[in-house]
C-alpha cells in the first residue's frame, strides 16, 4: 500500500490491535439488507470474509480503456430501495451498495466519473440519502452487531471513494458533506458504537505518525473509545484523503466559498478527538488563503445568494478556531464584522439585505460573537444609520432592521431617541407607516428614562405641531402603553386623554386617540382596573358638565364598561349607587335631544351630527346600550321613575323622531325583565296602555302586545284607543310579486323619472302619458310628485312620478328611499286610493345594495301603513329572482314582530306542532333534511359528525336517483372512540397542553424531528399536545372508514409548517383547505404534509422572538397517486396525491389530525 508523504504530518495517534475475523454464518445464503422495519436483523451469509477483504487491496489503477466501470444496473436497482419511508439498504459487500461504491471508486481513480450520469446521481443524491439513514436513523439502535459491522464496511468503502474522488477538480461538495456525517461522533451510529475498541487494522509501522484520531485524548475514566471513528479517519488518511484534500487548495484562486467550506467542514464535529497541533500545521496555510479570499470579496459578490455560502464558511471557521486557534478568535471576529460592514455600506439593496440577514442571525444567537463586542461595533460604525438608507418599505428588510433596533435600543442616549422619532419628519404617510414598527421595536426595549424621552418627543410634536402627527404615531403610543409598567402606562393615558380635547380634531384622529387609550385600558392587569375606574369617572364628569365632547364621553364610557365585564361588576355598582349613572345617562339623552332640536330647528335626522363626530343615531345607541348592559350585568332593576323618564324622552316626546321611537320600543322590549313586576305593571298602566296610535310602528305594535299580554288581565286598564290598530292585520295588506309594473292593477303605480328602463316602458304603452308628463313638468318643475291619469294600455288608474336621490352614503340613500315611499303613500291616501304598487328602485342601473333597498322600502311601507292603510304591492321583474327573494325575506322579517314559541294543532288522533328552533336539537325518532338546501344539510352534518356525513355520501353514491336517503343518526350519542392515553383531563376544555420535556412522549417526538430536520434548528422551546376532541372524533371516524374500505392502515406521522397565527387557527378549526395555494400547488390544491421536517421548515415563519412552529400530524394517506398543479380535488379512486417520495396532499379537512405543535428556534 502506498505510504503517505510524511510532510503531511497527519493527526491520528493510539494503540491498536488486530481486528478479529468474523466467522461465517451458514444458516442462510440470502442477501443482507438494512431495512426501516428491521427490529433485530441477522447477518446471514455463507462467508463474511468480506468484512476484511479489500482492506489492503493493491492500488493498481485501472486502465482508462476499461469500459462500464460504474455498475449502472446495480445502481438503478438500488434507487428503488433507498428512497421513501419504507427504505431497504443492502450492506453486504457483493450486493448493490457495495458494488456501486467499489465501481465508483475505480471510476474516480481513472478520472472518468463525471462522464457518467448514473454515477453523478449516485454521488450527489443516493449516497447522502443512504448514509444519512445508516448513520442517523433511530432504527440504528435496534440493529444487531453483525448489521453494525456491515454498516462499518460500507462506510469504509465510501471513505475509499471520497479519498479517490478528491484527487482531481472540481471539489466534490456533496461527498464532503457526507464525509462530515461519517466523521460525526454524535451520529446515532457512532454513539451506538462508541465503546467499540480501537482495533489495529493497520500495521503500526505503516501508520507511523500519519494518525489524525487520538484515543489518548479521550478521558481515561470513560469507556467511550470511539474505535470505529478512529478507524475510518485513519482509513481516510491512508487512502491519501488528506493529501488529495490539501491538493485541492493549490487552485485556491478559482475556489468558491462553497468549495472552501466543503473542504474544511468534515473535521468540524470530531475536533475533540484529533491532535490539534498536527491539524494546525497541516491547514494553517489554507486557512490564510480563505481569509484572503473573504477580505478580497467585492460588491458583485455581496449581491448574490451565494454570499450565504461565505457566511456558512465563516461559521465553519468559527468552530475550527474555537478548537484549534482559540487565541486568534479576535481575528475571525474582525473578519466577520468587517465583511458585514462592507456589505451594508453598499448602495445595492441585495447587498444590504444579505448583510442584515447575517447580522440578525448573530444577534439572535449570542454564541458566535459576544453581544458586548457586537454592540460596540454596531454603535461605532453607525450600522443602524447605514441600514436605514436601504429599502425600508420592503417587509423582510424592515423586519431585519427591527431586530437590529431591538438589539441596540437599550444603549440609546437621549439624542438617539430624538433622532429615532424625527425619522418621520417631512415623510409621506406611507413612509411614516413603515418607520412606526422600528420605533415600537426600540420602545419595547427602552428603560423608563429612555421611554420618557420618547413620550416627550411625541407630546412636544403634538403641542408645537413642528412635525405633522400621523394616526399610526398615535396608535404607537397605545401599543407601548399596553406593554409597559404602570407609571409609563399612566403617563401615556394622560397624554392621550389631553390630546382628545384639542380643537379642530378630525373624526378619524379622535377615533385614533380613543382607540389607543382603549388598548391600554383593555389589558387584563391589576393597574388597568384602577385606570378604568379613573377614566369612567372622568367621562361622567364631562357628561354632567356638558364639557368637550360629552356625547363622545358616553360612547367611551360604554366601551370601558364592556371591558372585562366580570371584573367590572364592582365598578358598575359603584357608578349606579354612588354616582347615579342611570339618571346621568337619561338626562344626557334628553339634553342632547333638546339641543339638537333647537340647533337644527326641528329638522333632526338619524345622520345629523351631534358634536361634529357622532351621528344622532350613534349618540342615542351609545346611551341605551350602557343602560341595558349595566342593568343586566349588575343584576339591577330600573326604578319606575327612571323608566318613565326614558319612555317620555324616546316615545312621547314631541322632539322624538321615528328613529328614536323605533329604538325606544326595542329597548323596552329587550329590557322588560330588567324592571320589577311592580314597575312593569305601572309602566304598562301609566304609559304603554295610553300610547297615542300616531306613534305606532311595527316595533311599537310588538311592544304593546308584549306588555298587554302580561299585565292587562291584572287590572282595569283601558286600551280601547289603540287595540283596533293593533288587531289590524297589516301583513295581509302587503305582497311581493313578479311581473311588469305596467300590467299591475293597483290604483296607483309609482315611477321614478331617473329610471330610464321603467320610465320608457310606462311611456311606451301609456298613450299620451309622455306628453302630459312634459306639460306638467313645465308647469311645476319643483313639484315633489307629478300625478298623471293612466291611459293607453296601463292597467292602473293613476301614475305617480316622483324622484329619489341615489347616494353612495348608505344612510342618505335610505333617507331618500324612505321619503320616496312615504310621499307616495301619503299622496295616495289623500287621493282616497286603496292600493299602490312600487318598483325596486335603485337595483338596476344605480347598482344599489339589493338588501339595503328591500329592507328600507319594506320597513317604511309598514311604518306608513299604521297611518295610511292600503294594499301595497312590490312588483319585481321576472328575471330578477335575486331581488324578489330579498323582498320576500325582508317581509318575513318585518312580519315576525313577536316571537311565536310554538303552535300546536290537533289532527285526528295525532297533533302537529310548529316550533321555532334548531332542528338538530329535537329529541325525535326521525328528522328530515332537504338535499337541495345546502344550509340545512350543512347544519345537520355539522351536528351529526363525520360518521353520518360519510354514511350519507356512501348511501348517495349507491343510490343517486333515490327519492329518500336514510342514514343512522349520531345525535345525542357519542361516537365509540377512545381518547389517546396521553391526553390530560381539563375542566376548562383546553385545547393545548405542554408536554413535559423529561417524558417518553416528548423524547419520541424529538427523535424523529431531530433526525429529519438535519440540524436546521438550535433550540426546542416547547412541544404542545393538541386535544381538540371534536376534531379527533371526526378524524377517528375517517380513519375507520379508510381501514374498512382499504383493509390496511395508511396513517402516517407527517409534518406541516406554518406561521404562529395560522397555527392558532388550525388548532381551533382544523386544517383548512381554503388556504390552499399559499405556498404553491405543485402536487394539487390541498393541504400539504411532508415526512421530512426540514422540508416543512421552509414554510414556517419566525415571530418577533425568532420562534417558529411546526405541526406533527396524523395523516390518512389512503390510496395515493402522483399529483400535479391541475388537481383541484382528490382524483377519482384516490384519497391523496404525492410527489412520489415525502410530500403528501389531502383534500378533506378531517383526513388529518394535528397531534403536536413544536415551537423551536
Amino acid at each position: 500500500m502506498k505510504r503517505i508523504d510524511h510532510s503531511i504530518n497527519t493527526l491520528l495517534d493510539g494503540n491498536t490491535s488486530k481486528r478479529k475475523r468474523i466467522e461465517p454464518d451458514t444458516n442462510d445464503g440470502n442477501s443482507t439488507t438494512v431495512a426501516v422495519n428491521d427490529l433485530a436483523p441477522c447477518l446471514t451469509t455463507t462467508d463474511i470474509d468480506w468484512l476484511l477483504d479489500g482492506l489492503f487491496e493493491q492500488k493498481t489503477a485501472p486502465s482508462k480503456n476499461d469500459s462500464n466501470l460504474f455498475t449502472t444496473a446495480a445502481f438503478l436497482h438500488l434507487e428503488t430501495e433507498v428512497y421513501g419511508d419504507d427504505w431497504n439498504i443492502p450492506f453486504k459487500r457483493e450486493e448493490e451498495l457495495g458494488q456501486c461504491l467499489l465501481s465508483a471508486t475505480k471510476t474516480a481513480l481513472v478520472g472518468t466519473a463525471d462522464k457518467d450520469e448514473c454515477y453523478e446521481r449516485f454521488i450527489e443524491v443516493l449516497i447522502p440519502e443512504a448514509f444519512r439513514k445508516l448513520h442517523w436513523s433511530h432504527y440504528v439502535n435496534t440493529w444487531s452487531d453483525k448489521v453494525q459491522l456491515g454498516i462499518l464496511e460500507m462506510t469504509e468503502l465510501l471513505i475509499d471513494l471520497i479519498a479517490a474522488r478528491l484527487s482531481y477538480r472540481p471539489v466534490p461538495v456533496q461527498l464532503l458533506e457526507t464525509l462530515g456525517i461519517l466523521f460525526d461522533p454524535n451520529s446515532v451510529f457512532q454513539t451506538k458504537n462508541k465503546n467499540q475498541p480501537f482495533e489495529r487494522s493497520f500495521d503500526i509501522e505503516e501508520l507511523n505518525d500519519c494518525r489524525l484520531f487520538s484515543p489518548s485524548l479521550l478521558s481515561t475514566s470513560s469507556s467511550d473509545t470511539y474505535g470505529w471513528l478512529c478507524q475510518i479517519i485513519n482509513r481516510f488518511v491512508l487512502k491519501d484523503g488528506i493529501k488529495n484534500l490539501k491538493a485541492q487548495f493549490q487552485n485556491h484562486q478559482s475556489l468558491t466559498a462553497l468549495e472552501f467550506n466543503a473542504l474544511l467542514a468534515p473535521f468540524v464535529n470530531c475536533m475533540d478527538y484529533i491532535i490539534k497541533g498536527k491539524y494546525r500545521l497541516l491547514f494553517a496555510k489554507e486557512i490564510d488563503q480563505i481569509f484572503t479570499y473573504i477580505e478580497n470579496m467585492n460588491e458583485n459578490d455581496f449581491q448574490t445568494k451565494s454570499i450565504n455560502n461565505t457566511f456558512e464558511l465563516l461559521s465553519t471557521l468559527r468552530k475550527l478556531y474555537s478548537a484549534i486557534w482559540p487565541y486568534c478568535f479576535k481575528r475571525l471576529e474582525n473578519l466577520h464584522l468587517n465583511l458585514i460592514l462592507k456589505m451594508i455600506t453598499q448602495t445595492n439593496i441585495n447587498s444590504k439585505m444579505n448583510s442584515l440577514t447575517e447580522l440578525a442571525k448573530i444577534i439572535e444567537n449570542s454564541t458566535p460573537i459576544p453581544h458586548d463586542v457586537l454592540t460596540e461595533y454596531i454603535m461605532e460604525n453607525s450600522i443602524l444609520s447605514k441600514a436605514l438608507e436601504g429599502n425600508i418599505n420592503q417587509t423582510e428588510y424592515r423586519d431585519k432592521v427591527c431586530i437590529l433596533v431591538r438589539f441596540i435600543a437599550p444603549y440609546f442616549i437621549k439624542d438617539d431617541v430624538e433622532k429615532l422619532w424625527k425619522m418621520q419628519y417631512r415623510q409621506s404617510h406611507l413612509i411614516v407607516d413603515l418607520f412606526i414598527p422600528l420605533i415600537f421595536a426600540a420602545a419595547v426595549k427602552f428603560n423608563s428614562e429612555q421611554l420618557n424621552h420618547l413620550i416627550d418627543c411625541v407630546y412636544e410634536s403634538w403641542k408645537t405641531q413642528t412635525m405633522p402627527m400621523h394616526e399610526n404615531s398615535i396608535l404607537l403610543l397605545g401599543e407601548i402603553g399596553r406593554t409597559r409598567e404602570k407609571e409609563s402606562a399612566a403617563r401615556i393615558l394622560e397624554i392621550l386623554w389631553d390630546m382628545t380635547f384639542t380643537n379642530g380634531l378630525s373624526s378619524s384622529m379622535l377615533n385614533c386617540l380613543l382607540r389607543s387609550h382603549y388598548k391600554i385600558l383593555s389589558e387584563n392587569r391589576p393597574e388597568c382596573e384602577e385606570f378604568r375606574r379613573d377614566y369612567s369617572l372622568k367621562c361622567i364628569g364631562l357628561i354632567q358638565r356638558k364639557e368637550g365632547w360629552h356625547a363622545r364621553s358616553v360612547k367611551y364610557l360604554n366601551e370601558i364598561l364592556h371591558l372585562n365585564p366580570t371584573n367590572n361588576q364592582n365598578l358598575i355598582k359603584d357608578l349606579v349607587n354612588k354616582y347615579d349613572i342611570i339618571s346621568v345617562l337619561i338626562e344626557s339623552l334628553s339634553n342632547i335631544q333638546q339641543d339638537m332640536w333647537n340647533k337644527m330647528q326641528s329638522n333632526v335626522t338619524a345622520d345629523t351630527l351631534v358634536d361634529g363626530h357622532l351621528t344622532f343615531q350613534e349618540s342615542t345607541n351609545n346611551h341605551l346600550e350602557p343602560l341595558s348592559f349595566m342593568l343586566k350585568q349588575a343584576n339591577l332593576y330600573l326604578i319606575l321613575k327612571r323608566a318613565e323618564e326614558l319612555w317620555d324622552t324616546l316615545i312621547t316626546n314631541k322632539r322624538a323622531n321615528t328613529w328614536d321611537r323605533e329604538h325606544g320600543f326595542s329597548w323596552f322590549i329587550d329590557c322588560m325583565e330588567d324592571f320589577s313586576y311592580e314597575t312593569q305593571f305601572a309602566l304598562f298602566k301609566q304609559r304603554v296602555s295610553k300610547l297615542n296610535p300616531i306613534y305606532l310602528c311595527p316595533k311599537g305594535n310588538a311592544c304593546f302586545k308584549l306588555y298587554s299580554k302580561k299585565w292587562s288581565r291584572l287590572g282595569n286598564v283601558s286600551t280601547s284607543s289603540i287595540q283596533p290598530i293593533i288587531n289590524r292585520d297589516l301583513n295581509a295588506l302587503v305582497r311581493v310579486c313578479q311581473g311588469n309594473l305596467t300590467a299591475d292593477q293597483s290604483d296607483v303605480i309609482v315611477v321614478c323619472p331617473f329610471s330610464k328602463t321603467l320610465r320608457n316602458s310606462v311611456f311606451n304603452i301609456g298613450g299620451d302619458l309622455i306628453k302630459t308628463f312634459a306639460t306638467e313638468l313645465k308647469k311645476a318643475p319643483a313639484a315633489p310628485i307629478i300625478t298623471i291619469a293612466a291611459s293607453g294600455q296601463l292597467a292602473a288608474k293613476t301614475v305617480y312620478i316622483l324622484p329619489w336621490k341615489p347616494n353612495t352614503d348608505a344612510i342618505k340613500c335610505c333617507e331618500s328611499i324612505r321619503k320616496f315611499v312615504s310621499n307616495a303613500m301619503e299622496k295616495a291616501a289623500s287621493d282616497k286610493y286603496q292600493s299602490i304598487a312600487f318598483p325596486a328602485i335603485g337595483c338596476g342601473g344605480y347598482r344599489c345594495s339589493i338588501s339595503l333597498v328591500a329592507w328600507t322600502i319594506v320597513d317604511e311601507v309598514y311604518r306608513q301603513l299604521v297611518n295610511y292603510p292600503m294594499s301595497v304591492s312590490f312588483v319585481i321583474l321576472p328575471d330578477r329572482m335575486d331581488i324578489y327573494d330579498e323582498f320576500q325575506k325582508q317581509m318575513n322579517l318585518v312580519q315576525q314582530t313577536t316571537e311565536i314559541k310554538s303552535l300546536l294543532v290537533s289532527i285526528g288522533n295525532g297533533s302537529v306542532e310548529v316550533q321555532m328552533g334548531d332542528i338538530t336539537a329535537q329529541k325525535v325518532d326521525v328528522i328530515i333534511g332537504n338535499s337541495s338546501s345546502d344550509i340545512l344539510k350543512k347544519e345537520i352534518m355539522n351536528a351529526a359528525g363525520t360518521d353520518v356525513e360519510i354514511a350519507y355520501e356512501n348511501e348517495y353514491e349507491k343510490n343517486p336517483n333515490s327519492l329518500l336517503v336514510s342514514v343512522p343518526s349520531a345525535f345525542g350519542t357519542s361516537l365509540d372512540h377512545q381518547l389517546p392515553p396521553t391526553w390530560e383531563k381539563s375542566a376548562e376544555n383546553k385545547l393545548r397542553f405542554v408536554v413535559p420535556s423529561d417524558s417518553a412522549e416528548y423524547k419520541s417526538i424529538i427523535a424523529d424531528f431531530d433526525q429529519t430536520m438535519k440540524r436546521k434548528y438550535t433550540t426546542i422551546i416547547q412541544i404542545e399536545r393538541i386535544q381538540n376532541e371534536r376534531w379527533y372524533i371526526q378524524y377517528v371516524a375517517h380513519s375507520r372508514e379508510f381501514i374498512q374500505r382499504l383493509n390496511i392502515d395508511t396513517e402516517k406521522s407527517l409534518y406541516h409548517g406554518c406561521s404562529q397565527p395560522v397555527a392558532d387557527l388550525i388548532i381551533e378549526d382544523c386544517f383548512n383547505r381554503s388556504f390552499a395555494g399559499t405556498h404553491g400547488t405543485a402536487y394539487g390544491v390541498g393541504v400539504y404534509f411532508s415526512s421530512h421536517a426540514a422540508y416543512s421548515h421552509r414554510f414556517t415563519y419566525a415571530n418577533s422572538n425568532a420562534e417558529r412552529c411546526m405541526f406533527v400530524a396524523r395523516v390518512l394517506i389512503g390510496k395515493t397517486t402522483q399529483g400535479n398543479s391541475s388537481v383541484k380535488s382528490r382524483p377519482a379512486g384516490f384519497d391523496s396525491t404525492t410527489d412520489g417520495t415525502h410530500i403528501f396532499v389531502i383534500y378533506h379537512d378531517a383526513q388529518a389530525f394535528a397531534e403536536y405543535l413544536i415551537t423551536y428556534k
